[in-house]
Order: C-alpha cells, then structure tokens, then sequence
C-alpha cells in the first residue's frame, strides 16, 4: 500500500514537473513564431522541431496521466482486496468461549 502510494505521488510529482514543461515550451514557441524576422531560413527547422517536441509531450503527458489513473484503480482494488479479507478473517474468528457452567453443590 504504502508503494503504491509512493508511485502514485511520484507520477503526480512527475506531472506536475511535465505542466511546468509545457508551460516553459508555450514560451519557447512563442519566440520561436518571432524568429522569422530576426533569422529567416532557419525559422522552419526551428517551427518544425518545436512542434515534434509540443506532440511528443502531448504524448508523455497523457501516457502519464493514464498511468496515475492505473495506479490509483489498483490502489483503489487493493484497499477492496483488503477489506474484504479483514471481513473474511473476522467472519472466520471462532466465537468466545462460553463461560463454564457452575458446580453442582
């Protein structure tokens, strides 16, 4: 339980590490879109290259996000899992032992 956990906080660490990219890359693409005045024929690589990075993070992103969301359904089935056996366990315990009758005087 306790790795799950761990798993699902570093995924979610991971994707909020991959908004702040996304962010930085909004910004880089909005200075690559002024290039073309100040070096014009390089301009296309550059759009080109920005786009694949932009797809390619879209990809790593939702690849991401369907990942936590597998873990937190196997977390989720695992904290059933075990519910359901305590219930089991506690449903398998044999009663108290009943109090012995008193001697006959």
């Amino acid at each position: 339980m306790v790795a799950l956990r761990a798993r699902v906080q570093d995924a979610e660490a991971r994707l909020e590490k991959l908004q702040d990219v996304r962010e930085d890359l909004d910004c880089l693409r909005d200075r690559v879109w002024d290039l073309p005045r100040q070096l014009g024929g390089d301009v296309e690589r550059l759009r080109t290259r920005c786009s694949q990075g932009e797809e390619n993070d879209e990809r790593v992103r939702q690849g991401l996000e369907r990942y936590v969301d597998w873990i937190r359904d196997l977390y989720d089935r695992v904290g059933y899992l075990e519910r359901r056996e305590a219930r089991r366990v506690a449903a398998r315990a044999p009663d108290p032992a009943p109090a012995p009758a008193p001697a006959p005087a």
